[in-house]
């Protein structure tokens, strides 16, 4: 019957198997309901930790840069200081021997 409205045997395939996963999802809704969110909580998780990591990086970014452009001693010493905060109390962990390449 489905063979007639399918042209290919990938669409015959996704066809059957999408009349299996409808079928498991009418006779045990809670365990799909389950499967699925546990799946989407992972996800969501992930985009969580991707964009902490993506903030971190870019306020580095910010400090090392505003450091290389600045004239002021005292200002670069606390900028400096504030670059080391961030890196000791960084959620994901920096390279502990950023001092090294810049100049005090």
């Amino acid at each position: 019957m489905i063979s007639k409205y399918t042209e290919s045997l990938k669409t015959y395939g996704y066809s059957i198997l999408g009349g299996h996963i409808f079928a498991f999802i009418c006779i045990f809704p809670y365990l799909a309901f389950c499967i699925t969110i546990t799946f989407f909580i992972f996800y969501v998780s992930f985009l969580y930790c991707s964009l902490i990591n993506e903030i971190e990086e870019s306020t580095r970014a910010q400090l090392v840069s505003m450091i290389d452009s600045c004239d002021s001693g005292n200002a670069r010493d606390n900028l400096i200081f504030q670059l080391y905060m961030h890196d000791k109390y960084a959620t994901f962990g920096t390279d502990q021997d950023f001092l090294n390449g810049l100049r005090i």
